[in-house]
């Protein structure tokens, strides 16, 4: 310190302060940390607007978050009270009513009976407030309340009224498929959900049933939310013109009156969606979002304490001030030092300056001298450097950046393909699915989650694949192929390049891959952007029409040419018995004229008729081809051993699975089951799905089990893992074949899993297919069961 001290006075003695050095030195510092203050305060000001603009997004997905949660809490409570009002005790005892209405003791003592069932099911299920069930003229044929001495006094009006006005199944079908509809009331001066369901008995008769679900389970689901997320969620809303309901920390019932409005709840309780930042209820200032939760009809806000919300900013600014000033210290040190050091050889510095403002990041500026120029030298290299790394980054972000927006837009792209009626798929620049849509999983017949990330080549039809594999990288022009799938419809596919382009550092454009889009029509549905498809996809849209037309033209033929003969029959016959007659004693001429007259009439008559005729056989001889080419379609259906087919396609399909390292097993249970079906399509539906077994990657050893259940056969065809013993094998496919378990197997096959196809092919024939997958710690297997009639 002493040493410091004596220093400090020997520069000042040497008048220090009024040095070049110094004053440069002090004016750099200035100006320096004036500009680093303005640096400060934008970057402030930024990032305030920032931390804004997040606090509303982060508001907004607060709300929308706990609208799911308490969306999914009403379809949980509406598959609850639909499985009560839907249980058999409870239907029986309502058919037993419904059938003895002139019984006024029998029906006494079953709406007894009703009444001891709801308080029993009130008893064992506590969010449950009371039980109603109505006729279908709306009037109440038992309930039970939670309080056993009070008598049932639900806000039922709104129900009745809707039963009365027929209004009631038209709400049902506008909110639920499933017969019920739910809505906020009162009741007891409390909030409760009022679920509807509609329930028919074996005859048909139709009643509806009213369970009351007390709020406290979704109010508490709010507050835990609020103290989850440390915000402040409410719902609010209007039951009647006075009563105002709030659920929420805020929980209550009261008049109009008495509800503190805020900007954000008036807004909701428009039916507005928003958010902002404003003083709330008490008056505080909030960042708050608001919206109209429409299954409930009651306005829901999220809103969190503004100065909580951007308590960050205040943390920032301290530290940018404190960190600049120390910047800036640091740097007005540097530079007193460097511009301390004497200048030489100015010109090489100035050429290779110069050489830097061109791009050449190479060079080196002097660093062998001993004074400033040395020091400048090495400054200046260090800022070439930094410069060079600067660009670099620079450039690097803009490809980040690029590649961002690239993946944003081709998410909007894929979410658009899903709603079309084509086929959609992308591959990346090594020809790998990167994303394909369900149209095109349900054409090629392999689902989407097996076909990412593979070649194209493994999934692709023979025509397409050849297509894609022979297009050039470079080329910008659209190829069009079709190609067929067996048992299926022919199609016409689009394929284009996807380029991207990129400017370099000398600012030259350069062209790069992405990979390739490919739309794929069915060939009916195609429409040819190069017009020379027109024609024959309007050819093929009349051909579908033609039997119709030709079935409805000779019934309008038919009918004309009748009604002529007749007329033409008829007039003859007026002429011969009154006309004629009359005229036999005129002269030559008018005789002549009386038979050239009755010779057409003779001639136009036995034209007709033969003319009808040939109509008749022409089209009876269409028909007849008709008939014929069913009958050679139907003929290719014959009976044939399954174990024997099984095996012929096992020995083709055992090649595929051993070139991939797998293992295929045939076990078949049932070697004289016999089935009726197109063999040849059968053959293919079979190889096809063990072809979507070798593609899959995540076991390696396949299975087919054959058995006869019920009779019906039971084809298993499948993946199983490898560390499964043999008697967990064989207890995994008895369960599988389990007659119980068969009749509950869900067929109803979702789009873009590739079976729909297959579907249609084995319904033709009385067959049918469904998927079992189970991925655990004990067991994990895929297989797919097909089901058959069998023959003896």
């Amino acid at each position: 310190m002493k040493l410091f001290r004596k220093f400090f006075k020997r520069k000042l003695r040497k008048k220090f302060y009024k040095s070049l050095v110094f004053q440069s030195s002090l004016a750099f510092l200035i100006t320096l940390e004036i500009l680093a203050i303005f640096i400060v305060y934008l970057s402030n000001l930024s990032y305030l607007n920032n931390l804004k603009t997040s606090s509303l997004d982060k508001i907004n997905y607060i709300r929308i978050d706990q609208e799911d949660q308490i969306r999914q809490w009403l379809l949980k409570e509406q598959d609850v009270t639909s499985k009560i009002s839907n249980s058999p005790e409870i239907i029986s005892r309502i058919e037993f009513l419904n059938n003895n209405k002139s019984n006024e003791a029998a029906g006494l003592e079953i709406r007894d009976s009703l009444k001891f069932l709801f308080e029993k099911i009130i008893k064992s299920n506590p969010k449950i407030n009371s039980i109603l069930v109505f006729d279908k003229t709306g009037k109440v044929l038992s309930s039970a309340d939670e309080k056993i001495d009070q008598k049932v006094n639900p806000p039922y009006e709104k129900t009745q009224a809707m039963i009365k006005n027929n209004d009631l199944s038209e709400a049902v079908q506008k909110t639920n498929p499933k017969n019920s509809f739910f809505y906020l009331t009162i009741k007891d001066n409390q909030p409760i959900i009022a679920f509807v369901h509609s329930i028919f008995d074996s005859s048909g008769n139709k009643f509806n049933f009213l369970i009351n679900i007390k709020t406290e389970q979704l109010n508490q689901l709010i507050i835990d939310n609020n103290l989850k997320t440390e915000t402040d969620t409410y719902l609010i809303g209007s039951i009647n013109r006075n009563s105002f309901l709030a659920l929420g920390e805020m929980q209550g019932l009261t008049n109009k009156e008495n509800i503190p409005m805020s900007m954000s709840i008036e807004s909701a309780l428009l039916g507005q969606r928003g958010s902002s930042f404003y003083k709330n209820y008490a008056a505080i200032n909030v960042v708050g979002s608001y919206g109209w939760f429409a299954p409930l009809e009651i306005a829901i806000i999220s809103e969190i304490n503004q100065d909580k919300a951007l308590i960050s900013n205040n943390y920032f600014f301290r530290n940018m001030v404190f960190n600049s000033t120390v910047i800036v210290l640091i740097i007005t040190v540097v530079f007193y030092f460097l511009v301390r050091q004497k200048i030489r050889t100015i010109i090489r510095i100035s050429d290779i300056a110069l050489s830097v403002s061109q791009d050449n990041f190479e060079v080196r500026f002097p660093t062998g001298y001993n004074d400033e120029l040395g020091t400048l030298g090495i400054a200046l290299n260090h800022m070439s450097s930094r410069f060079r790394r600067f660009k670099q980054q620079t450039s690097a972000l803009k490809n980040i950046s690029l590649d961002i927006g690239i993946e944003q837009s081709g998410e909007l792209l894929f979410s658009f393909i899903e709603t079309t009626t084509e086929g959609f798929v992308f591959l990346d620049s090594n020809n790998l699915i990167l994303k394909i849509n369900s149209n095109f999983a349900e054409i090629i017949s392999n689902s989407i989650a097996d076909s990412l990330g593979i070649s194209f080549a493994e999934v692709f039809p023979l025509e397409l694949a050849e297509a894609v594999r022979h297009m050039k990288t470079d080329s910008q022009e659209i190829y069009q192929v079709k190609f067929s799938i067996p048992y299926q419809s022919n199609y016409t596919a689009l394929i284009a390049n996807v380029f991207r382009r990129i400017t370099n550092a000398n600012d030259l454009d350069q062209i790069h891959l992405l990979g390739k889009i490919i739309v794929v029509h069915e060939e009916y549905k195609t429409i040819n952007l190069m017009e020379s498809g027109k024609s024959s996809l309007f050819e093929k849209i009349i051909g579908k029409s033609k039997t119709k037309e030709r079935k409805d033209l000779s019934q309008k033929l038919g009918m004309s040419i009748i009604s002529l003969l007749g007329f033409l029959k008829l007039t003859k016959k007026k002429l011969e018995d009154t006309i004629f007659p009359k005229l036999a004693s005129t002269d030559i001429k008018t005789l002549k004229s009386i038979q050239q007259i009755e010779q057409n009439l003779e001639s136009m008559i036995t034209d007709g008729t033969q003319l009808a005729k040939s109509i008749r056989e022409a089209f009876a001889q269409e028909e007849v081809g008709n008939e014929l080419l069913r009958d050679s379609l139907l003929q290719k259906q014959s009976r044939f051993y399954i174990a024997e087919c099984l095996e012929s396609i096992v020995v083709k399909a055992d090649r595929l699975f051993a070139s991939k390292g797998y293992k295929l097993i045939l076990e078949n249970e049932s070697k004289v089951a016999m089935i009726e079906a197109n063999r040849e399509q059968f053959e293919y539906i079979i190889s096809l799905l063990l072809s979507r077994l070798a593609n899959n990657r995540e076991y390696k050893t396949a299975l087919i089990q054959t058995k006869i259940v019920d009779g019906h056969l039971v084809i298993l065809i499948g993946k199983i893992s490898s560390l499964l013993t043999r008697s967990q094998i064989v207890s995994i496919v008895d369960r599988l074949t389990n007659s119980s378990h068969l009749h509950g197997l869900n067929t109803n096959l979702s789009k873009g899993m590739g079976l729909s196809n297959i579907q249609k092919m084995l319904n033709e024939y009385g067959g049918n297919i469904a998927v079992e997958w189970i991925d655990s710690n004990r067991e994990s297997y895929k297989f797919y069961i097909l089901t058959f009639l069998a023959l003896s």
